[in-house]
């Protein structure tokens, strides 16, 4: 059960190597709390859900990103923020000292004068794909910046440009093969419409040689009658 708030989950139990599990399917924001399993009265686990509200942004390969991180910061509290990508630390800063995780050398910036107005944000040069994933951010020993993670998804430029070059071909051909068609097409009107004139001036020549034959006949006789 849940400790604080009872609500009502729709849930699948399994038994995994002994273990029993509680899977919540697509989990929603009223989930968070404290969650306890109870056998016989007794209290076997006592787990706490903290179901994220993550922010969405894609980069190119290269790019230079910003990850937006809110917070009230005390300014009486020494500087002091971490952020996570999974497991791993990427970025940690308390007081002046500084550490970054591997792969982050010289690409990472934060501002202490944002931090005291409670800017928490998080810039990162040079964008590589490695760096896709889920980011956290934590200050003040714990508390959790606002958005609760941001989900960085990062494309390569290389399949960007296959992909529009394919394109290109792609609207060439067509064009191409219209050209073709049209083309085609027009030599054919245009050698039907001679052939049709041909074949009109043969039958002009073979309708009219008789009339023309005759009259010269006509003509010869009348000559002939004269003389």
């Amino acid at each position: 059960h849940k400790r604080d708030t009872w609500i009502q989950l729709k849930s699948l139990y399994s038994e995994l190597n002994g273990d029993l599990c509680l899977i919540i399917p697509s989990a929603v924001y009223n989930d968070n709390g404290y969650y306890e399993c109870v056998c016989d009265n007794n209290v076997l686990q006592d787990v706490k859900l903290e179901v994220l509200v993550p922010v969405k942004i894609s980069a190119k390969v290269g790019d230079t990103v910003t990850l937006n991180y809110y917070g009230l910061t005390d300014k009486q509290i020494p500087y002091n923020v971490s952020y996570t990508k999974g497991n791993m630390t990427v970025m940690s800063v308390k007081e002046d000292n500084l550490t970054t995780g591997p792969g982050f050398e010289n690409r990472l910036h934060v501002s202490k004068d944002a931090y005291k107005q409670g800017d928490l944000s998080l810039t990162i040069d040079n964008i590589q794909l490695s760096d896709q994933g889920i980011y956290e951010c934590f200050f003040n020993l714990g508390n959790r910046g606002n958005p609760d993670a941001v989900i960085l998804t990062v494309k390569d430029t290389q399949e960007d440009e296959s992909t529009w070059w394919v394109a290109l071909w792609i609207w060439v051909g067509i064009f191409l093969t219209i050209a073709l068609q049209t083309s085609g097409f027009c030599i054919y009107k245009c050698y039907t419409k001679k052939e049709g004139s041909r074949e009109g001036l043969d039958d002009d020549f073979t309708e009219d040689e008789p009339l023309r034959w005759g009259e010269k006949k006509k003509m010869d006789d009348s000559y002939d009658e004269a003389f």
